[in-house]
């Protein structure tokens, strides 16, 4: 691993003015010229003029953010969760294949303030004709009630449809975001959901049919300018967090990269493309979202290595934050103690530590993010048994109101800092 490419930016924004309908075309044309360049752009592809958002009166905000679940969820996640005080609880999907129980179950947790977004495992053999194919291995591999119950609703009737995803569509209702936003007016902001049951990369014709059927969406392009049509009714003076299952294009094509793919050769970017544009449409109506929070790519790299599963644009500040921590419980032995143990639990022996990322804004901004693996005793003690910094911010330092913010590459184990300084900022040289 050389400095240059642990060092490398992150995607960057688009450039000023216009309407998204009459830049759709543009935007992708310069959109697949940013991405086919290596190293990224620099800051002098776009306009010294964009001013980045303020918000100064937002009030503070923490978010806790579950990660792909992939069944791993109990009493004690529910626990632990509780124990966070978290202002709004945000569940990026992936819970089970089509696994409407655990929807069900996670659903019904006291948090007043939660949101979901569906994964694809969500639609797992619903989304594709390949989904329709595995239902009927499943079935063939199982003389149970439930997986007969898979092949004649999802063999039958329109692609896309089955009884367990109608059941979760009826459980969550408002709560699920996808194509959709909310506003937490106690908070000051606005969240909205881009493509859900996303399974990543560019290929829309195996999914065309299922999100024709639900949404009426007919391409990339349309799935795109939904989501900005959505964040663009969100009232001006509301930040935006932009809630996703995957992550938009444009954050890097490596394997490590926080949506890249490394279960096989060539490595590549393999963020949602409607995703990422929509981000660059924003940008163009000075409306970039402050933060944006996802899943699907797991943080541990097939064949080995960790995903980076932090960016900032040094141009909008927007934050991307991956929290597919899998599996997202773990066991923790609290007994060696020391500083290779990694935890700080005042619980004893072995534990199982459930995970979170949490996330503190202020004015707005992403002032800090951690991942934290949370121990529950008893079904009441909850101890945080370990944490990772992913990003800090913090004051230049120099009088000017700038701000430093740094995020963590896993990959080569390096901080990132960026300096973002009104009109103009830029990422930090070192």
């Amino acid at each position: 691993m050389t400095l240059a490419i642990c060092a490398s930016l992150p995607r960057l924004a688009g450039s000023t003015g216009g309407s998204p309908s009459i830049l759709a075309k543009p935007m992708r044309s310069e959109k697949q010229q940013i991405l086919a360049s290596e190293p990224p752009p620099t800051r002098s592809k776009f306009p010294s003029t964009f001013t980045p958002m303020s918000y100064p009166h937002t009030p503070p905000l923490k978010l806790a953010v579950i990660g792909d679940v992939h069944d791993h969820w109990d009493d004690d996640s529910a626990t632990a969760l509780s124990s966070l005080n978290a202002d709004i609880a945000i569940f990026v999907g992936d819970f089970g294949n089509e696994n409407a129980e655990i929807v069900k179950k996670i659903a019904s947790h006291s948090a007043k303030n939660k949101i979901f977004m569906l994964g694809n495992h969500e639609a797992w053999y619903s989304l594709t004709a390949r989904g329709r194919q595995r239902a009927l291995k499943v079935a063939m591999q199982s003389s149970s009630l439930s997986s007969s119950n898979i092949v004649s609703t999802t063999m039958s009737g329109p692609v896309g449809t089955s009884l367990a995803l109608e059941e979760m569509f009826r459980t969550l209702g408002k709560d699920h975001i996808g194509y959709s936003s909310t506003i937490f007016d106690q908070f000051g902001i606005a969240l909205v959901g881009g493509r859900p049951f996303s399974k990543g990369g560019k290929r829309w014709s195996d999914i065309a049919a299922f999100y024709k059927h639900h949404y009426g969406i007919e391409s990339m392009e349309e799935s795109a300018l939904r989501i900005v049509d959505i964040a663009l009714s969100q009232p001006f003076e509301l930040p935006l967090i932009l809630v996703a299952h995957n992550g938009p294009t444009g954050l890097g094509n490596k394997r490590y990269s926080p949506c890249g793919v490394d279960w096989q050769e060539p490595e590549e970017d393999f963020g949602d493309p409607d995703l990422g544009e929509a981000i660059e449409l924003l940008a163009t109506q000075n409306r970039p979202p402050s933060l944006v929070l996802f899943g699907h790519m797991h943080h541990n790299l097939k064949n080995g290595g960790k995903r980076d599963m932090a960016a900032v644009d040094p141009v909008t500040s927007t934050v991307y934050l991956n929290s597919a921590v899998v599996p997202r419980i773990r066991r923790f032995d609290t007994t060696l103690g020391g500083s290779n143990s990694g935890t700080r639990a005042s619980i004893s022996g072995i534990v199982k530590g459930h995970h979170f990322l949490i996330v503190e804004m202020e004015q707005g901004v992403v002032s800090a993010a951690k991942h934290i693996w949370a121990g529950v005793e008893n079904n009441t003690k909850v101890s945080v048994l370990a944490e990772e910094e992913v990003v800090k911010s913090v004051a230049a330092g120099d009088g000017s109101g700038r701000r430093v913010v740094s995020y963590y590459k896993a990959n080569c184990d390096e901080w990132t800092p960026v300096i973002l300084e009104g009109s103009a900022p830029m990422p930090l040289t070192e």
